[in-house]
């Protein structure tokens, strides 16, 4: 009777560690996809942190570009005033002029850039650059820290005496690192040898066309 209630009592022990072996595992699993999908979020947001930064280059540049080609065409200008100037105000100016002088042709004008247009463009694209990096940067604290914690957890598992659940992972793991190993090995000898038959059928080659 005693015996049978000790039998009892181990294997209620066994059963009740399997499960809970079950649901430590179950949410080590779901932890570890949470942060999957934390780090990806992360990296689509710095993608699109990226593009941004891009394409606050290219405004820049483009406006730098306006404003120098704007002063060229002012310098261009002054210019040509100058010269019609210096041409009025000379003696001679009748004698060389022609009669009937056709009026030179002005550069079609652009439209005009708003600076404060652009000044406010800008100031949203850095917020919107401050407000991405911030939200990438609490995401992968976040991420570090539910990754360190799995690691604890892991290691807390592995310092403690392991059920004979846990064995059986340790064990179907080992085995199937040995077998990769193994397969790796097979494949690079086979590799091996083909490199090698195909040095002696180059080196006969050779000697058949030499003779």
């Amino acid at each position: 009777m005693a015996h049978s209630l000790m039998a009892r009592s181990d294997g209620a022990t066994t059963s009740g560690q399997a499960v809970r072996d079950d649901a430590l595992l179950a949410r080590i699993l779901h932890e570890h996809e949470e942060m999957k999908v934390k780090m990806e979020v992360a990296e689509v947001a710095n993608k699109r942190a990226e593009s941004l930064e891009e394409a606050l280059r290219l405004m820049k540049q483009r406006h730098e570009d306006a404003l120098q080609e704007a002063e060229t065409w002012k310098k261009e200008a002054l210019q040509s005033d100058n010269k019609r100037s210096r041409v009025a105000i000379s003696p001679s100016s009748q004698l060389r002029m022609p009669p009937a002088a056709t009026p030179r042709k002005t550069p079609a004008e652009r439209p005009p850039c708003d600076p404060s247009q652009l000044v406010h463009l800008h100031a949203l694209e850095v917020n919107a650059l401050k407000e991405l990096r911030l939200q990438e940067l609490n995401r992968r604290r976040e991420a570090e820290k539910e990754n360190a914690k799995l690691k604890e957890e892991l290691a807390r598992r592995d310092a403690g005496p392991k059920s004979p659940f846990q064995q059986k992972l340790d064990d179907a793991g080992g085995s199937v690192a040995r077998t990769s190993r193994a397969k790796k090995k097979t494949i690079e000898d086979d590799e091996s040898g083909k490199e090698n038959e195909r040095g002696v059928f180059y080196s006969r080659s050779k000697e058949r066309v030499r003779q």
